[in-house]
């Protein structure tokens, strides 16, 4: 299952693929993003996840050009508390290297509220390691936290939403 969402211009702004495999939902946001466009896509992520019953989705925001900090509080109030209900459990996402779209990424975290398992790391292997490795023992790893790591180098998604580009180094905090 793979859906995109383009802007007017017809440039696509995020890629979404549900990987049966491994059973979860990756999700390839692009460029800049206005309040319409994350809210559009982050519903199409809510009905993924409804459709698939899927716990896990790996979001990459590698290629986010600018600030969404603009969501968060309708994250707070709406989008978390659904995507919980909808049984999202764990959300692994390879941070950008813009730094206004890593401010925006704190703030996601501080509306969270343990509604899901929320890792944050700037490499993209490593992020979706620790996703694949939740619920394997029936114990969430970090138990509704949210761990972050700033980036310390360049990585790239790959065009093709359902994979990731070889990682470029390890950091963890």
């Amino acid at each position: 299952m793979e859906r995109t969402l383009k802007r007017p211009n017809g440039s696509v702004f995020v890629s979404l693929t549900f990987i049966p495999e491994e059973e979860y939902i990756f999700v390839g946001w692009d460029g800049y993003l206005d309040l319409e466009m994350v809210k559009q896509g982050s519903e199409e992520l809510l009905a993924m996840i409804e459709e698939t019953k899927s716990q896990k989705t790996l979001i990459c925001n590698k290629k986010i050009t600018g600030p969404w900090n603009k969501a968060n509080s309708w994250y707070a109030a709406s989008w978390n508390p659904r995507a919980k209900k909808a049984g999202l459990k764990y959300m692994a996402v390879v941070v950008s290297d813009n730094i206004f779209a890593q401010l925006s990424l704190q703030g996601f975290e501080k509306v969270c509220n343990g509604n899901y398992s929320v890792f944050c790391h700037n490499d993209a292997e490593v992020a979706r390691e620790w996703l694949l490795n939740q619920n394997k023992t029936g114990r969430d790893s970090i138990n509704g936290q949210l761990h972050y790591s700033y980036p310390t180098t360049p990585l790239t998604c790959n065009e093709d939403a359902g994979s990731v580009l070889q990682p470029v180094s390890l950091y963890t905090i």
